[in-house]
């Protein structure tokens, strides 16, 4: 009776450490991917709040503007007042928002972007709340593409007096920018009263490209095309001719260009005179005026060749 009674303890230790042993690799699993400096060896028995970043992540970003959302949660064992003790806005928890070259917040050359109190939206969170929010930063003359990192930081200042003091930073990587392209371009016709081509603009790049500017009233900051004809398949040799020209975006084509997204246009240029047969490409060229920031700026050009049996109908050969 003994040995089985041994034989029973041996065996549910055993498998407390099966059990043990699946939960850590769990746990590990569920945190790969996430940017924060959380720390589960923090000590918790001190009768204090603990705010930690859970999650954050950017939904949308271009150039001059990133929608984020992020989850904070309290993984101490009282309730985090936000609010503080002053009636005013003094000792409020707030967030900082920065860009940076690397993981480590605030050091040299970190920009900082924005910071708000947390307060309008929630005044307190009990032991093992999580509380989501969703913003925007949009400071002017930010160029968000230069940098690597999006962080935000909360209880910047440490108003709060936690169990951690060193786990309040997530953060999660920039894309590189947008890169436009044109993927191919199809001569429809040309004659004597001139030409009409189609042509396909695509986002290669990992980030929206802003085909409107920074400036929502005025044009020039707009990314243009440019049409050319040329007697051969060498862009800027004697002989080409400029054909149309205009902005990307009108009049129907979208305002943003989002990754992996293309777009197809129809134009037109007249009053090619009897030269019309010498012209045997077509290239198009787009953010002519480098208004839009890529990661690749000279690969804006395309070429398509006009087909022969754009001639037939007015040429017998």
């Amino acid at each position: 009776m003994a040995y089985r009674r041994f034989v029973l303890v041996i065996a549910f230790a055993a498998a407390l450490l099966l059990v043990g042993g699946l939960f850590t690799i769990l746990s590990a699993q569920a945190g790969q991917g996430f940017g924060s400096n959380h720390s589960p060896a923090a000590n918790l028995d001190n009768g204090l709040p603990d705010l930690t970043v859970t999650r954050l992540d950017l939904l949308t970003v271009t150039a001059t503007s990133v929608d984020y959302r992020f989850v904070i949660k309290n993984i101490g064992v009282i309730t985090a007042d936000l609010d503080g003790a002053l009636p005013d806005t003094t000792d409020d928890v707030l967030i900082q928002i920065i860009l940076s070259e690397d993981t480590i917040f605030g050091n040299s050359g970190d920009k900082p972007v924005g910071g708000f109190s947390i307060v309008p939206y929630i005044t307190e969170l009990g032991p093992g709340e999580a509380f989501t929010l969703t913003q925007i930063a949009n400071p002017a003359g930010v160029y968000f593409f230069d940098h690597n990192y999006f962080m935000l930081k909360i209880d910047n200042g440490d108003k709060l007096t936690e169990a951690d003091e060193d786990n309040n930073v997530g953060y999660a990587p920039l894309p590189d920018g947008p890169d436009l392209i044109v993927e191919k371009i199809d001569v429809l016709s040309i004659n004597d009263s001139g030409v009409v081509y189609r042509f396909v603009v695509r986002n290669i790049g990992d980030a929206i490209a802003d085909l409107d500017g920074t400036d929502p009233i005025s044009v020039t900051d707009n990314v243009m095309f440019q049409g050319y004809l040329s007697p051969n398949d060498v862009l800027g040799d004697p002989g080409d001719i400029p054909t149309s020209s205009g902005y990307l975006l009108e009049p129907l084509n979208p305002i943003e260009l989002y990754p992996g997204e293309a777009f197809t246009r129809t134009e037109s240029a007249g009053m090619l005179g009897s030269n019309f047969l010498d012209y045997r490409y077509a290239f198009v060229t787009i953010d002519l005026t480098d208004n839009l920031t890529e990661t690749n700026e000279t690969n804006n050009t395309g070429m398509g060749e006009v087909p022969y049996f754009t001639y037939l109908p007015l040429v017998q050969r």
